[in-house]
């Protein structure tokens, strides 16, 4: 009679194979990067991020990537830690504040005391992981009294890797390029620069 212990193994080992196959992979979430804040920061420029919004069929917990020009992929379980406007909009306003070397950049509600030398609205139109490459599509303007001047911008960059860590790093890059036409514009404004177009193709 064959011994109960050899009776039990293909058992167990059946019960193996399917507890791997029926295992849920973990979740999970990721933050976009901002550059380190200034070693000594300013009062000046004020910024007020006074609006900012992201396309529609980004406004997901999961990770977005393009599968073609007509397709998009989920990541179910790679996940941002925070709705990704939020995450732009912080990203963006940190951005700003080491590139300008200024502590005065605030996101709305801000105290009501407080008043901002430049009012930026901010509309990403696209911000598309897809094959090789991140693109950011993106319209903006900075509003100081009377004064209103609106850009647009076109950023492409190659990806880094394929990873969910990859992914984050790369919005985050593609983020600061962003941020850095920005301060450009603020530091051009500033200085009395003409009025010149912010575009990079």
């Amino acid at each position: 009679m064959m011994p109960r212990a050899l009776r039990l193994a293909p058992v167990l080992a059946l019960a193996a194979v399917l507890a791997a196959c029926g295992s849920t992979p973990r979740t999970e979430y990721f933050l976009l990067s901002a550059e380190a804040p200034p070693a000594a920061a300013r009062a000046e420029p004020s910024i007020g991020i006074a609006e900012l919004k992201v396309a529609e069929y980004l406004q997901r917990p999961e990770m977005v990537t393009m599968e073609s020009a007509n397709r998009l992929s989920l990541r179910d379980y790679h996940r941002w830690a925070e709705p990704l406007a939020d995450g732009v909009q912080r990203t963006v306003a940190l951005n700003l504040g080491a590139l300008l070397e200024t502590d005065a950049v605030r996101v709305r509600p801000w105290p009501r005391e407080w008043s901002p030398q430049w009012l930026l609205r901010l509309n990403i139109a696209r911000l598309d992981v897809r094959g090789d490459t991140v693109e950011l599509v993106a319209t903006w303007s900075l509003a100081r009294d009377s004064e209103t001047r609106e850009r647009s911008s076109r950023l492409v960059r190659a990806r880094s890797g394929t990873s969910a860590d990859s992914v984050a790093a790369d919005i985050s890059a593609v983020l600061l390029e962003l941020s850095g036409q920005i301060a450009a514009e603020v530091r051009a404004a500033s200085a009395g620069a003409d009025d010149a177009p912010a575009q990079t193709q």
